[in-house]
C-alpha cells in the first residue's frame, strides 16, 4: 500500500468517500447479499480500504485502472478497479498535465478580423447529475442520482 501524508478532507473528498460507500452498498445488494447476508457490505470492501482509496485519489495517484490495481491492496481489486476509477474521477478529476515546454509565442502578426468571440473556446456545461456506471443492473446509478441532492 502507498503511504500518503495526512490531509484535511475537502468536500470533494467527502463526496468521493460517500460515493464509494454507496457503490459498495449497491454491489453488495445486487451481487453478494443472497450468498453472504450475515456478513455485510464491508466483506467486499472495508472502511479502511475506502479511506485509503480516498487518500490516493486526493493526491491524484489513481489516474488509471493499473494505478488502482498497483496501489490498493484489496482482494477484489482486479474485479472492481475499472468500475471504481470513473467514480473516483467524477469526484476528484485528474488535473490536465503541464506541458514540458510551453508553446512559444507566435512572431507573426495577423490582420484577420474575426467576429467577437470567434476562435474562443466554448465552455458550456450541461446541468444534471454526474454519470456513474456499474456492472450491476444500474441500481447504483439510480441510487446515486436520487441521493445526489441530499
Amino acid at each position: 500500500m502507498y503511504h500518503t501524508p495526512k490531509y484535511e478532507k475537502t468536500q470533494a473528498d467527502k463526496d468521493l468517500l460517500w460515493a464509494i460507500d454507496s457503490w459498495r452498498q449497491e454491489e453488495y445488494a445486487c451481487s453478494w447479499r443472497h450468498e453472504h447476508d450475515l456478513v455485510g457490505s464491508s466483506s467486499i470492501l472495508s472502511d479502511s480500504i475506502i479511506e485509503h482509496i480516498g487518500e490516493l485519489a486526493h493526491y491524484h495517484h489513481l489516474k488509471a485502472t493499473n494505478d488502482f490495481i498497483n496501489a490498493v491492496d484489496w482482494v477484489f481489486v482486479g474485479k472492481y478497479a475499472a468500475e471504481l476509477i470513473p467514480v473516483i474521477h467524477e469526484h476528484i478529476p485528474i488535473p490536465a498535465p503541464i506541458p514540458a515546454h510551453p508553446p512559444k509565442p507566435s512572431t507573426q502578426t495577423s490582420t484577420s478580423t474575426l467576429p467577437s468571440g470567434a476562435g474562443e473556446p466554448s465552455h458550456t456545461m450541461k446541468a444534471g447529475p454526474p454519470q456513474t456506471h456499474t456492472i450491476c443492473t444500474g441500481h447504483f446509478l439510480q441510487f446515486h442520482t436520487e441521493h445526489q441532492s441530499d
